[in-house]
């Protein structure tokens, strides 16, 4: 099952995740035109200071994704 993580030092309200998950649900259920509920979506709140990129700590409201997706598609 495919698997999106948010994750951000900032807190998201219910709202803005609502909106998040259906919009990876949508865009993934078109793009791999996978059924809408194989999508799988998890939050995680970090300490400030905690994501970097390029060797700086990213700014506070800063929303990191990772998606872990396969590739290729059985018959069945």
């Amino acid at each position: 099952m495919p698997t999106y993580a948010f994750t951000t030092a900032s807190e998201l309200t219910s709202r803005q995740r609502a909106k998040l998950v259906e919009s990876v649900t949508n865009i993934h259920h078109v793009e791999a035109t996978a059924p809408r509920y194989f999508v799988q979506v998890v939050f995680y709140k970090v300490e400030p200071g905690s994501i970097f990129i390029g060797g700086d700590a990213a700014s506070h409201g800063h929303v990191w994704v990772r998606a872990d997706i396969r590739s290729g598609r059985t018959k069945d």
